[in-house]
């Protein structure tokens, strides 16, 4: 993300800054992901953080995964291509 000097989030005076998001990636049955990790770490810095994946084994498991994951943990990203109709 290009940020002009005035709009870096570390600029903005105390009560105008966010915390940064925590994402929880999902990958397709514990496989590879299409999307590169490192990339999307480097493109959302400043704003967000990625969590470690999660391998996603099933429809069960997901739903599972999605619900219990931690209260600091903004959202859950699937990260490949879904194998199956629930998983997107």
């Amino acid at each position: 993300m290009n940020h002009t000097p005035a709009s870096r989030p570390e600029s903005f005076p105390p009560w105008l800054r966010r915390f940064a998001a925590r994402l929880q990636p999902r990958i397709t049955r514990a496989g590879r992901p299409n999307i590169l990790l490192e990339e999307l770490a480097h493109r959302i810095r400043g704003t967000s953080e990625l969590a470690p994946p999660i391998g996603i084994r099933n429809a069960d498991h997901r739903r599972a995964a999605v619900a219990s994951r931690p209260p600091q943990t903004a959202a859950s990203l699937s990260v490949s291509i879904p194998a199956y109709p629930t998983e997107s």
